[in-house]
């Protein structure tokens, strides 16, 4: 019972040490799940969460006009002309997937994020040190969710402050654009040799959608989707890939 004692005293005074050492040292997290809010944030950080958040909102955009422009990659495909990736080629369909889209929303962030965060040079009260990025797009509805987890040391009036969870969701019509696409694909096979006009119209109708035919040359064609409706940095959202009749 003697080394019962001793053990819980010396277990009690190792607790007493790494509580004062650490006693100037704070970790905030957030929940894991989807549904956290600015409440979990310490008074001190809001500035740096807020500031972080509108850089993903900001790059979120960014990459979603970027992609557009090329089918929905970053990192195009080999099989592309003109920069602009092949849906369809040699009687065989490579339209990219959601989960191929994100994939590629997701690298645009984690590469483009810190043009914004500009070593936070903005934030001249706070002494900040960031590590790598890493980011999970989530194609939703009628938003896009970004989820990233970029680890921080704050340093604020002689404290530090740990952080790294990070999300901005935003509305888009993105998700009713690839949506709309995969559904002229779907009908577009059944015309491999031409272009279903008709399908084209009653999807342009259906979404408020303006579509272009541009023919680079006898058998390549570029479909480009432009939405009105959809402005990012005052420009039309344009989403454009190739198409074979070969």
């Amino acid at each position: 019972m003697k080394r019962g004692k001793k053990a819980q005293i010396t277990i009690f005074i190792i607790l007493g040490v790494m509580l004062f050492a650490g006693g100037l040292t704070y970790y905030v997290s957030r929940s894991s799940s989807n549904d956290f809010s600015k409440e979990d944030i310490n008074p001190q950080l809001v500035p740096v969460y807020s500031f972080v958040e509108d850089c993903i909102k900001q790059t979120g955009e960014n990459a979603v006009y970027e992609l557009s422009k090329k089918g929905g990659y970053y990192s195009l495909p080999k099989l592309n002309t003109n920069n602009i990736p092949y849906y369809f080629y040699e009687d065989k369909s490579y339209t990219p997937s959601k989960k191929d889209i994100e994939t590629q929303l997701s690298l645009y962030i984690d590469e483009n994020l810190k043009k914004c965060i500009n070593d936070f040079k903005n934030l001249e009260s706070f002494n900040i040190t960031g590590k790598k990025i890493k980011t999970i797009s989530k194609i939703q509805e009628d938003s896009i969710l970004f989820s990233v987890k970029y680890p921080l040391s704050i340093i604020k009036e002689s404290k530090t402050y740990y952080v790294e969870n990070f999300q901005t969701e935003i509305t888009s019509r993105f998700p009713v654009i690839y949506a709309s696409i995969l559904e002229l694909m779907t009908q577009q096979l059944n015309h491999t040799k031409s272009v279903c006009l008709t399908c084209i119209n009653n999807i342009a109708e259906k979404n408020d959608f303006y579509f272009e035919i541009n023919y680079l040359d006898k058998q390549t064609i570029i479909f480009i989707i432009l939405d009105n409706r959809t402005k990012i940095n005052n420009n039309t959202l344009v989403y454009q890939f190739a198409y074979d009749l070969k």
